[in-house]
């Protein structure tokens, strides 16, 4: 039995780092980390709880009061134009929906590098409707070539916020002056029934 390092875009629409040789092996699986079980062939979630959910499963393994859940993914590309306002005006990445949380588990993003790069500083965050702080951050978009970046998950000095009833959004905690690449967003999140 083992844990194997791999870096696998796309298999059945979700990024994984991980593969596993069976479920004795789900125990030494970081937490928030999708993975491959090779005894099954099917893609798992990690969560931040140390819950361990197939990505097709519908009832989601401990979500508060037994509600359901759902993995689904969005690209959302960004124009120079929105970036420049971004500070002030997030662009939605979800819909809302009621009696739902949307919870981001992974994202990553790609600048598109065009003739300018970003402002020193410049990033972009994901963080629900409403709420004062973030879940997850990017590592910078100011690059002056193409270039591709992991999100951290780091809830702006606190916990993350889940809102009921709240899209998620895209916005930068620091303001973008000058720029004029186009950045896409892939964000992986749980959708989750409350």
């Amino acid at each position: 039995m083992g844990i194997y390092d791999k870096k696998i875009t796309g298999s059945n629409g979700i990024n994984y780092t991980k593969e596993v040789d069976g479920p004795s092996d789900w125990a030494g699986i970081a937490y928030n980390t999708f993975f491959k079980d090779l005894s099954d062939g099917l893609i798992y979630w990690k969560n931040t709880s140390g819950d361990v959910i197939h990505i097709y499963e519908v009832s989601g393994g401990g979500g508060g009061g037994g509600g359901s859940s759902v993995i689904n993914d969005v690209k959302v590309t960004l124009t120079p134009a929105q970036l420049l306002a971004i500070d002030v005006t997030p662009i939605q990445a979800t819909v809302a929906k009621v009696g739902v949380t949307f919870e981001v588990l992974t994202a990553t993003l790609r600048v598109r590098y065009n003739t300018t790069a970003y402002n020193g500083g410049a990033d972009v965050r994901i963080i629900t409707t409403g709420a004062d702080r973030w879940q997850y951050g990017s590592p910078g978009i100011d690059s002056s070539a193409d270039s591709n970046g992991l999100f951290t998950r780091v809830g702006g000095g606190g916990n993350i916020q889940l809102i009921e009833n709240a899209a998620l959004e895209i916005y930068s905690g620091n303001p973008i002056t000058l720029g004029d690449s186009e950045v896409d967003v892939y964000i992986t999140y749980r959708e989750v029934t409350l």
